[in-house]
């Protein structure tokens, strides 16, 4: 649930945070997590790009995508650990 809420909250970032005039992309481009169907996983890992055309647009990107992940896991208690 944890990383299902962060995807859903992270594809947000763009539309309700940027001016329609700003560029800027997040894209997630994988998911890893266990390998059976009967066992919840003790971790998962997910990973992509953040991209702008600005070097300050990709800072905002940067840190409303660190925001929202800490958020999503801090409010269904998880623990996350961001690397860049």
């Amino acid at each position: 649930m944890c990383v299902s809420a962060a995807l859903s909250a992270v594809q947000t970032i763009v539309s309700r945070n940027l001016s329609p005039v700003d560029a800027g992309v997040i894209s997630t481009t994988f998911v890893r997590g266990g390998s059976a169907y009967n066992i919840i996983p003790e971790s998962v890992e997910m990973g992509g790009t953040l991209r702008s055309l600005t070097k300050d647009g990709y800072r905002f990107l940067e840190q409303r995508f660190e925001e929202v992940v800490v958020g999503a896991a801090h409010a269904l208690g998880c623990k996350v650990e961001l690397r860049g």
